[in-house]
């Protein structure tokens, strides 16, 4: 056996949002126009398989993402009138990106948020989105983010739950109630 370690990360898109979730991809540069680089930026590089982004865009987090493919160096995707924001040179990040059925209001989750304030936060203590654009948060917050990402759909999966649930709890008592085997057989099944 053994545990897939999943990070949670929050993606600040403006300009870039339609091109990113659409191409399923995240870009940044690598430095700036100084040839200055951040570590919000260099965050692309710690991105892992299976990890999960969170994606900001006009005041919301309105997708989310599991990372396919780490971090390469790339060169700037046509962004169009972004193009000018940034050097040519960065890192591409594949992203399996699925539009939210509603945005989800991330003030709501400040209180988790502050509770493991750091120094590189996607939002200030106050609520206010910080300037950045890649930022690793708690497995708390990305937790109980990603448990309202797709709650519209939650009954749904009760539903199935309960229907494989109650499948089961049918065929062990049929098992037990099966008198061609012997006990420690039947034991052994049901337990199987």
């Amino acid at each position: 056996d053994y545990f897939l370690i999943v990070s949670f990360w929050w993606v600040n898109q403006g300009r870039t949002w339609l091109h990113e979730v659409e191409g399923n991809y995240l870009w940044a540069p690598r430095r700036n126009s100084a040839g200055k680089t951040f570590v919000h930026w260099t965050n692309m590089q710690r991105l892992r398989v299976g990890d999960v982004v969170f994606s900001y865009h006009k005041g919301a987090i309105r997708a989310v993402g599991e990372v396919t493919a780490a971090a390469i160096e790339s060169p700037r995707p046509d962004f169009g009138s972004a193009n000018s924001l940034w050097e040519s040179d960065g890192w591409e990040v594949l992203v399996n990106w699925v539009k939210l059925p509603a945005p989800i209001n991330p003030r709501e989750y400040l209180e988790i948020l502050n509770a493991e304030r750091g120094k590189h936060m996607p939002m200030n203590a106050s609520g206010q989105v910080n300037m950045g654009y890649l930022y690793e948060v708690s497995s708390d917050f990305g937790q109980a983010v990603y448990a309202n990402c797709f709650s519209d759909s939650l009954p749904q999966v009760a539903a199935v739950e309960d229907a494989l649930t109650r499948q089961l709890i049918e065929e062990t008592q049929e098992l037990l109630g099966d008198t061609t085997r012997t006990r420690t057989e039947r034991t052994q099944l049901v337990a199987a």
